[in-house]
């Protein structure tokens, strides 16, 4: 089995760009997969002849830390496909969620708001350790603005870019993410 996994910035355009390209150089058989956390493969794989092995890699940040592993299929991609994607993931020792393919996937659709209310409560006045606080203590291994400072704000841009796209009715758009870039 042979299989080329990308690890670029939520960028569609970029992806596309990337497995056009891979598809020249890999063989047939090689499974093509994309490392996305909101991308809806489809936009990728558009720009592919072979859509039938583009499929989709879910890894949480850090990704050495975190064993969550969400394989997206799509419509065209084969079941082998999704089984030797299962199978690698087995053996990396992730934990293994296979999802369908659309923006956010399984784990970002109830992160998505989780996050949302953590830049209102923000807005309203709450201080941003407290509520990072508060969430560790409810059980959750850390807050929203500490998870986004260790995925790195890049990331946390471009999938807000994502969200935003998809779901322009449903984003509250905060300014802090901005701020903390500008100020280092």
């Amino acid at each position: 089995m042979e299989m080329v996994i990308e690890t670029v910035i939520e960028n569609v355009p970029l992806k596309q760009k990337i497995f056009s390209e891979l598809e020249k150089v890999c063989p047939p058989h090689c499974i093509l997969v994309i490392n996305t956390s909101t991308i809806d493969l489809n936009l990728v794989g558009e720009k592919t002849k072979s859509q039938d092995r583009v499929t989709g890699a879910h890894f949480f940040s850090p990704a050495h830390i975190v064993p969550l592993l969400e394989i997206v299929r799509t419509e065209k991609i084969s079941a082998q496909v999704i089984l030797d994607l299962m199978k690698v993931g087995k053996i990396i020792k992730k934990a293994l969620v296979v999802v369908g393919n659309c923006t956010r996937f399984a784990v970002n659709r109830t992160f998505f708001p989780y996050t949302q209310g953590a830049y209102v409560l923000l807005h309203l006045g709450v201080d941003i350790f407290r509520i990072d606080r508060l969430i560790s203590s409810f059980g959750l291994p850390m807050g929203p603005f500490q998870l986004q400072d260790l995925a790195g704000y890049g990331v946390a841009v471009a999938v807000g870019k994502e969200f935003a796209k998809a779901f322009p009715d449903h984003t509250f758009r905060s300014p802090i993410t901005d701020l903390m870039i500008k100020s280092g």
